[in-house]
């Protein structure tokens, strides 16, 4: 409570500004430096906590590439990127899926759908032939292909690293700004996703023939205009429409080899060795 003589009973007079000012002022300007002083510190701890945004903002370019950080950036997509990639990729209608992934291709969508599609391809290819030697009786002869397997990896590897190689080389040699050759291999990686929900649906039960064709045909079309549709400008720009034609006829070829290979039953071969008899005839002759 403030006195009558205008303290607060601590005896010191706050009312009195030259006395506040003359005796507070060397301690207060003390505790503005201290204070500005731990400030600095924390700031200080700070900058060598966090990395420099300036040196090292992308570390794969000074990096070696027999480091893992050189390929860092290959990889360097998110759950709901990929999965707006894949979503791109089975929609051809308003499709700016190479404009979208300019500059930033990935390998991690390429490699995990080629990867899953492999060995999807080759399981449903071993059941379409188990389900179909079943269904003739042939159970016995039935016997698990492994080299499916080894083709299935040689058709779709060759499938999303050759082929745009191919395809980013020509247009590389024909256009001033080509898209990069990740970005190439990212829109050929991401078309192949299609293909294993179709690989799924030709080995569900009571499914004719039929619906499996419609399915891979559906598929074809689907990928194949969203590879058409993205390179449409690049064909425009070259004045090559070869160009369209070569993607279409070798997407085309592609799903014709996922039929007629992996979902479609071959009939196995049956070596038979025939035996051979020998008949020895005797002709018995009458006088006349």
């Amino acid at each position: 409570m403030m006195a009558s003589d205008g303290t607060f009973g601590d005896g010191y007079d706050y009312g009195d500004e030259e006395n506040f000012s003359t005796e507070n002022k060397d301690s207060f300007q003390e505790y503005e430096l201290g204070d500005m002083g731990q400030m600095g510190d924390d700031i200080q701890d700070q900058e060598n906590l966090l990395p420099s945004h300036t040196t090292n903002k992308k570390p794969w370019k000074s990096a070696s590439c027999y480091t893992l950080d050189f390929y860092k950036r290959f990889f360097d997509v998110d759950t709901e990127q990929v999965l707006f990639r894949i979503r791109s990729s089975c929609w051809p209608i308003h499709n700016k899926f190479l404009s979208q992934i300019q500059g930033k291709g990935d390998l991690y969508g390429p490699i995990w759908i080629g990867t899953t599609l492999i060995f999807v391809v080759a399981m449903v290819g071993n059941i379409v032939d188990w389900k179909d030697s079943f269904e003739r009786n042939e159970q016995d002869a039935w016997k698990y292909d492994f080299n499916k397997v080894t083709l299935a990896s040689t058709v779709v590897y060759t499938y999303i690293t050759v082929l745009p190689a191919m395809l980013w080389a020509f247009i590389r040699w024909k256009m001033k700004d080509p898209p990069s050759l990740l970005d190439v291999i990212t829109v050929y990686g991401y078309s192949l996703f299609i293909y294993i929900p179709v690989s799924v649906i030709c080995i569900l039960p009571y499914i004719g023939r039929l619906v499996g064709w419609i399915a891979v045909v559906l598929a074809m079309v689907s990928s194949g205009g969203v590879l058409l549709i993205n390179f449409w400008q690049a064909s425009v720009a070259m004045k090559e429409p070869k160009l369209l034609i070569f993607i279409g006829l070798a997407h085309i070829a592609m799903a014709l080899v996922l039929k007629f290979f992996f979902f479609t039953y071959t009939k196995p071969q049956h070596h038979t060795t025939l035996g051979t008899t020998t008949m020895q005839v005797t002709t018995i002759s009458s006088p006349l």
